[in-house]
C-alpha cells in the first residue's frame, strides 16, 4: 500500500508541476535587458540599431532556449512539442522583424511584436499577451506623438517585461512551495 501511495504522490506533483506556470522569468528579464538596449540605441546612434538587433536578437533566442532547456530540467519534464513550438513562432516572428529593420519604419517592429506577443499570449504563454497590447499601445503613444524619444519608449517596454519577471518570479516561488509542502505530506 506504501508503494501505491508513493506512486500516487509521484504522479500528482508531476501533474502539479505541469499544470504550473510555464513562463519562465528569466528569459522576460532577459528581453526586457535587450529591449531597453535597443530603443536607447535609436536615441545614442542609431547606426548601430541594426547591427546590434542582427547579433542581440539570435543571442537573445537562443539564450532563451537554453535558459526554457534548463528550466524544463529542473521540473524534471521535457515537453519537446512545446518547446518546438516556441521555437516555431518566435523564430518566423525574428524572421518578419529583421525584414522590417531594414525598412524606413522602425516603428512597425512594434506592431509585429505586439502582434506575435499576443498570439503568443492566446496560444502559448499567458503572461505574454499583455506584453503584446502593450506594444500596440506604445506604438499609439509613437502615432500621436505622445512618446517622441526611443529611450522612454525602450524604457516603458522593458518595464513591461521587467514586472511580467517578477510577477512569474514570485508565483513561481509559491508553486515552488506548494509541491514542498505536498513532498512533506
Amino acid at each position: 500500500m506504501s508503494t501505491t501511495k508513493n506512486d500516487l504522490t509521484y504522479v500528482q506533483k508531476a501533474l502539479s508541476r505541469a499544470q504550473s506556470n510555464k513562463s519562465i522569468p528569466a528569459i522576460y528579464f532577459l528581453w526586457g535587458c535587450i529591449v531597453f538596449a535597443g530603443f536607447v540605441l535609436v536615441d545614442i546612434n542609431v547606426s548601430w540599431v541594426t547591427p546590434f538587433w542582427l547579433v542581440a536578437a539570435p543571442l537573445g533566442m537562443a539564450a532563451s532556449a537554453w535558459l526554457g532547456y534548463r528550466y524544463s530540467q529542473q521540473l524534471g519534464q521535457q515537453d519537446r512539442e512545446n518547446a518546438a513550438q516556441q521555437m516555431k513562432h518566435y523564430g518566423i516572428m525574428m524572421i518578419f522583424i529583421f525584414t522590417a529593420i531594414f525598412s524606413k519604419e522602425y516603428q512597425s517592429i512594434l506592431l509585429l511584436i505586439g502582434l506575435s506577443y499576443s498570439l503568443a499570449g492566446i496560444h502559448l504563454e499567458r503572461a505574454m499577451l499583455w506584453l503584446g497590447l502593450l506594444s500596440l499601445a506604445l506604438y499609439i503613444a509613437i502615432q500621436f506623438d505622445i512618446i517622441a524619444s526611443s529611450s522612454i519608449l525602450g524604457a516603458l517596454f522593458a518595464f513591461g517585461f521587467f514586472i511580467t519577471s517578477w510577477s512569474l518570479y514570485s508565483s513561481n516561488k509559491n508553486d515552488l512551495r506548494a509541491n514542498n509542502t505536498t513532498q512533506s505530506e
